[in-house]
């Protein structure tokens, strides 16, 4: 499958991660024409050649199968959702690398490591997902389906994506430990698990209530 990978340049790390995955895994895969690192002062390119760049990600995208949204922290930009919305529009699969309802994003109910790592990477505060990012049927794809079906080929290629993006971001991976600050603050459940608002009918689940059209719970519609 050739894919075309698409999100904002700050996330350059995740870029050169997954480029070099999905080659391991069989895929050609289009990146971006320029890096922040190749730029030691920031430089802006004039309206023409901007132009010029958006083109030419748009042609990638037309001579790919799929793209794959790179997505940390909820965080895409308008030039990532032109892209999306070309995708869609030329009947590609969207692939997304973090499940992400629409209004969604890090809060303070996440680890403190996930916060920090978002403020890093240059993630606005209250930031959250201007598009349904969910990895379900007829919205988007799970990454990691394309390493293949299970067995060690695959087991190896998500490790290695676990464990470099844990040293890219400083967020331990799933199940190690942490210290105690980083344990998870309590929620109130009176407000939404998501975005800390009373909810207007709120689904509750667990003993948390959630807002029925705002979070990416999987019990909730959005």
């Amino acid at each position: 499958m050739i894919l075309t990978l698409c999100g904002s340049a700050r996330f350059e790390a995740y870029f050169r991660l997954w480029n070099e995955a999905l080659g391991l895994a069989g895929h050609p895969t289009f990146g971006l024409c320029a890096w922040p690192s190749h730029k030691p002062e920031r430089e802006w390119y004039t309206p023409a050649q901007k132009t010029m760049l958006d083109g030419v990600h748009f042609a990638k995208i037309a001579a790919s199968d799929a793209i794959l949204v790179l997505n940390p922290f909820a965080y895409v930009g308008e030039s990532t959702l032109r892209e999306i919305a070309e995708a869609r529009r030329l009947g590609k699969r969207v692939f997304t690398l973090e499940s992400w309802g629409v209004g969604c994003g890090i809060t303070n109910h996440h680890y403190q490591s996930v916060r920090d790592a978002a403020l890093r990477f240059g993630v606005p505060q209250g930031f959250v997902s201007p598009f349904r990012a969910v990895h379900e049927p007829g919205c988007c794809s799970f990454p990691m389906d394309l390493f293949g079906p299970g067995g060690p080929d695959r087991s190896a290629l998500v490790d290695m994506i676990q464990t470099r993006t844990a040293a890219i971001t400083g967020v331990p991976r799933d199940g190690e430990e942490r210290c105690a600050s980083e344990s998870r603050p309590k929620r109130r459940t009176n407000l939404c698990g998501t975005c800390d608002k009373v909810p207007v009918n709120a689904v509750v689940i667990d003993g948390q209530s959630y807002c029925p059209g705002l979070c990416a719970h999987p019990d909730s519609p959005c």
